[in-house]
């Protein structure tokens, strides 16, 4: 249990521990709790992504499958994210593999210059995927590609439900509000 002396203590560091003050700090501090990557609440994270880019990606998949309810549009944008996500976890997975490729190359050849013999580069290359493969990395990358795979199957089928037939639709509808 807390004494008085600790408690008055904690009163007085709690009174100097305002936050950042600057506008620059308060908007750092307001990212403390952002989970980037795969698993963002912030679903376009705009440090890396371009919002515009996924407005154009909904607009593109809204002008093909021209929903005519909201469950269809909701289909649409559920399907826009669902790409998004795919394709964000095809770059994840791409630059860790990168990452490891370097890394292995590294530690292998050091800081020389790539081999010009192409056969040796070769060799090189897969003894380096082998060693990526191998570390820790593999672990990341088996990750990205297991999320890939969940989102390829989730895309695959939110385009069935958008792709049936509206009278299949509405029955649907009508058995998901109760009637």
């Amino acid at each position: 249990m807390a004494t008085e002396k600790q408690i008055a203590a904690n009163r007085e560091n709690a009174r100097r521990s305002i936050g950042p003050k600057s506008p620059s700090g308060r908007s750092r501090s307001s990212r403390n709790n952002l989970m980037p990557g795969l698993f963002g609440r912030e679903f376009v994270i705009a440090a890396i992504e371009n919002p515009a880019d996924f407005d154009a990606l909904l607009a593109s998949l809204t002008a093909e499958f021209q929903p005519e309810s909201a469950h269809e549009q909701l289909l649409v944008c559920q399907l826009a994210r669902q790409v998004w996500m795919a394709r964000r976890a095809a770059r994840v997975e791409a630059a860790v593999t990168a990452h490891a490729l370097d890394a292995a190359g590294r530690d292998l050849w050091g800081d020389q210059p790539p081999p010009a013999d192409p056969g040796l580069a070769a060799a090189l290359d897969a003894h380096c995927l082998g060693v990526a493969w191998a570390r820790d990395a593999s672990r990341s990358i088996a990750r990205a590609q297991h999320h890939l795979a969940i989102l390829d199957r989730n895309i695959a089928r939110t385009l069935r439900l958008l792709k049936r037939p509206k009278a299949a639709v509405a029955v649907q509808e009508l058995r998901h509000a109760g009637l």
